[in-house]
């Protein structure tokens, strides 16, 4: 009896030991086999725009990069309010990467900020149209955008405003946003930035802008002394905050 328990006793290890071989051998030679191979996933950059501080000569500037992923253009624009104003000059891109691209400018619009923008060319190809058409490309509902400073040149902050009763508006703000004129005297609103913004009364109601886009005008009379708070229904508020300004009308 104690014959045959000892023998069952090396067969089951023997089994065991070999069970343990044949596993070793398997997992050897699974992990001798060459990986399944990956096929690479095709990359699409999106649009960009990389440009340096820079001296401008000649009128010209020179934006480092700017890549479309179809043809459009690449425009450079006056400040205002921190952001884009009026249009200084462009260039056509073809799709893909470019690299190192001269855009003549308008010197008497300059400021000492330059602002730089990506556009398509949706309506007749090959010709500038914005605002008519040619948008801003976006990326995720933001702009591609980009802006620099003039290094050899000393230039205003902002665009000029035209005369003492020109209001300006700009990407985020009224310029001046505080005006003083005198009873019957009319302040026209310039639209000079790339969002579309208007000029309400903000207590009687007594003018409301259409919304304006880029290049378009506005124009109310005051003919009664006061104070007259006003504000962007779209980028501000009744009670001063955002993009507001006020009118002062003085008595004659």
């Amino acid at each position: 009896m104690k014959l045959l328990i000892q023998g069952d006793r090396n067969i089951k290890t023997y089994r065991i030991l070999a069970m343990l071989m044949i596993t070793t051998l398997i997992l050897t030679a699974c992990n001798g086999r060459a990986a399944p191979a990956v096929t690479p996933t095709a990359t699409v950059e999106g649009p960009i725009i990389v440009v340096r501080e820079q001296s401008i000569e000649a009128g010209t500037v020179v934006i480092d990069q700017a890549r479309t992923i179809i043809s459009g253009w690449l425009a450079v624009y006056a400040q205002v309010c921190e952001g884009p104003g009026p249009l200084l000059g462009y260039a056509a891109l073809a799709g893909g990467l470019s690299r190192n691209v001269m855009i003549e400018v308008d010197m008497a619009q300059a400021t000492q900020t330059l602002h730089v923008r990506l556009h398509e060319d949706t309506g007749e190809v090959g010709r500038f149209e914005f605002p008519a058409a040619d948008a801003t490309v976006k990326t995720a509902g933001v702009p591609v955008a980009a802006a620099f400073q003039v290094k050899n040149l000393s230039l205003p902050q902002n665009i000029a405003v035209p005369d003492a009763n020109t209001v300006l508006m700009g990407e985020s703000c009224f310029l001046p946003n505080s005006i003083t004129i005198p009873a019957g005297a009319t302040i026209v609103w310039m639209e000079m930035g790339l969002l579309d913004h208007n000029a309400v009364a903000a207590e009687d109601g007594s003018f409301q802008s259409p919304l304006l886009h880029n290049g378009e005008s506005f124009e109310h009379t005051f003919y009664e002394p006061g104070v007259y708070p006003y504000f962007c229904a779209l980028h501000g508020s009744r009670d001063g905050k955002g993009m507001a300004g006020i009118i002062i009308v003085t008595e004659n």
